[in-house]
């Protein structure tokens, strides 16, 4: 999604602390009810090499 889209997203939400989680909820709803975006196939080796990237760690682990 441009971050052109995204920023005018965010102004919906506002109230919400800029977070990760909160970008993610705006990208997810933006795609929601959006449907003009053009989809992209993504080669599955590179599907599978960011499935290798860190995660965050939990507490206590």
């Amino acid at each position: 999604m441009p971050g052109r889209t995204e920023h005018r997203m965010l102004g919906a939400y506002q109230g919400k602390a800029k977070t990760d989680v909160c970008d993610a909820y705006v990208v997810a709803e933006t795609f929601r009810l959006r449907r003009d975006f053009t989809t992209i196939d993504v080669p599955a080796y590179l599907v599978a090499d960011l499935a290798l990237l860190p995660r965050p760690r939990r507490p206590g682990r």
